[in-house]
This record gives structure tokens, sequence and C-alpha cells, in this order.
């Protein structure tokens, strides 16, 4: 089921759900090509049914050196709503070069009510580090457990840092078994917990006891063969569990992008099916 489809100016991508007063809070990248750059920002739409969509805001600056991206998920904590996501800065031209500068950093932004949003702040998971210094960092996702709140990330390989409060966070290494995990999305399953990430194309599942060790499960490119909006990659998967009434268990928001360059742009298109076990899928609810 396409969400928001993409052209050969928009694109959306990198999905992030969350389901609170009766409304699907949906986050995702909005990028826009304009002569040879590429803008850009986290966009919001919100539905009551998964069918019917708000209009697009745009929470974020069009800024090429902040170019604000890929929301990972959202965490309650504090009071209130915390959504994670990076800057992805593009400065210069996407034909020589498509792909953020190495100034990519992790990134929140805090709601009380998913209307009013204070300004992104910087996250910086290596504090014994000036965040100038901590390295290149995008797709962050954000856990609590036990009373301890985690960041996940891609920094060369999945990594992982902790924190008690949000605001000083102590890196921990890498995720084992993370190598090849991009927009990590990770959600309770069965006693254990389930990680979709991005491979190639498609997605990618692995399942840990302590979210620390992974072991890879399975893959699935759902209907890609037959999705053209999909024929460059299909990518980015986000996994919601769905409140009762609804005849599904799970959402699965994704996008789907067209073989034109850059694959970062793409044409995307956001779109979601429905499953009951990650391994049978419907288009429709």
């Amino acid at each position: 089921m396409k969400i928001f489809e993409g052209n050969d100016r928009w694109a959306y991508r990198d999905p992030a759900c969350y389901y609170h007063g009766g409304f699907f809070h949906l986050f995702f990248t909005v990028s826009e090509k304009e002569g040879e750059h590429m803008y850009n920002r986290i966009g919001y739409a919100r539905s009551a049914d998964l069918r019917t969509w708000s209009d697009i805001r745009l929470l974020t600056e069009r800024d090429l050196t902040k170019n604000f991206s890929s929301p990972g998920n959202v965490l309650v904590h504090g009071g209130g709503f915390w959504l994670c996501f990076c800057s992805y800065p593009m400065p210069q031209p996407f034909r020589e070069r498509h792909w953020a500068t190495n100034d990519a950093r992790l990134y929140t932004m805090f709601t009380k009510d998913f209307e009013h949003f204070e300004l992104p702040r910087p996250l910086n998971p290596k504090s014994h580090l000036p965040i100038e210094q901590a390295g290149r960092m995008i797709d962050p996702y954000l856990v609590e457990k036990d009373g301890t709140l985690y960041v996940f990330y891609d920094g060369g390989g999945i990594c992982y840092s902790t924190s008690e409060d949000m605001e000083v966070f102590e890196f921990r290494g890498r995720v084992e078994g993370g190598e090849r995990c991009e927009n990590p999305c990770m959600i309770p399953y069965g006693g254990r917990y389930l990680l979709l990430a991005s491979p190639d194309s498609g997605i990618t599942f692995f399942e840990s006891e302590d979210l620390l060790r992974w072991e890879e499960k399975g893959h699935v490119a759902l209907r890609r063969p037959e999705w053209d909006w999909a024929d460059g990659r299909l990518t980015a998967a986000f996994a919601l569990e769905l409140p009762c009434g609804f005849a599904h268990r799970y959402a699965v928001f994704f996008h789907g992008s067209r073989d034109v360059f850059p694959e970062t742009h793409g044409n995307a298109t956001l779109a979601l099916v429905f499953t009951d076990d990650f391994e049978t899928y419907w288009d429709e609810i």
C-alpha cells in the first residue's frame, strides 16, 4: 500500500511510525532535488486508519549543511516523546558526491503533543569526545531496557552507547553480528528482540535476547519484482505492532526507490504492508 509516491523532484524515504492518541504519527525523510543539489528534511504526517494521511508537514529547515534525515524511532522518556534522526550534509552537487560528508551526526527532537516540536539538538553517543571529533554517524535507534537508555547507530557497523538521562552517553562498542545493519529497527517479538535491517535490497531479520548479540534469521524482498516504483531498491523497513481492532498484528513501513541517479533520492515512494508473523504479508488491511 503506497503512502506517498515519489517523482523526479520529490522522494519519501526512511519511515518511522509511532501510535499515540488514536493516531499513527509517521516521520520520514523528504528529499527534494533542485538543480544539482538535494535537500533533505524531516517530514511528518498522521493517520487514524493507515489508509488516509494528512498533508506532509516539514519539521526541519532547508539547509544542505544539515540535511536532516533518516528518522529512527520515537522513545517515550522524561514526560514526552523523543524522535531520533541524523544530519546528512550534502553541500556539493550530487553528481559530484551523492552521499553525506563525514560531518553526519545524530540528533533528537522533543515533543509533548506531536503538534509542537522543539528544535533539533545534537546527541553525542561518545560523550568523552567533543561532538566534532566523534566521527561520522547515521541511522540512530533508541531503546529503553531495564531503566537504561540505548542508542544504536551506524558508525561503521552498528555501534551502541548507553545513558541514564538522555544527556550523557557512554560508548560501549559495536554490536556482535551487526556489521551489515543499516536503518536498524528493533521490536520485542516472541520473547526476544527482532531487528529489521537493510542489506543491498529487501529486509534482513536478526534475533537477540540481550540487544547486543544478534543471529541472522532470514530475508524477504516482499513483492519488489512486481513494483516498478521499487526497481532500484527496497529498504529502510520499520515494524510497528498495531493496536487492537486491526486485522493484522504488525505494519511494516519501508521505501522503494527507482533505478535512477542518485539512489539517495531515487524518486523514492513510502509504502507499508501488514503481517502477523514476518513470513506472510498483505498489501491491504
